[in-house]
């Protein structure tokens, strides 16, 4: 969790992709750090990163998702 807050910080970025070897688990935001972590009084320390990121990700176009032709 404190790896991903610091990369967002650091690079001035809004969200990282959250990766596990080859494939894209999700993503986790600064709106999932206000309204899971933040809002509901819950601390970064004492939270997973898979706990509070979005997951369910749509298949990009080329990738078996919608328009895939093959």
């Amino acid at each position: 969790m404190r790896q991903a807050l610091e990369l967002i910080a650091e690079r001035g970025i809004s969200s990282v992709l959250v990766m596990l070897e080859d494939s894209l688990p999700g993503i986790f935001t600064e709106r999932d750090y206000a309204r899971k972590i933040a809002l509901k009084g819950r601390t970064s320390e004492g939270t997973l990163l898979s706990e509070v990121m979005t997951s369910h990700l749509p298949a990009p176009h080329g990738a078996g998702g919608p328009g895939h032709h093959g």
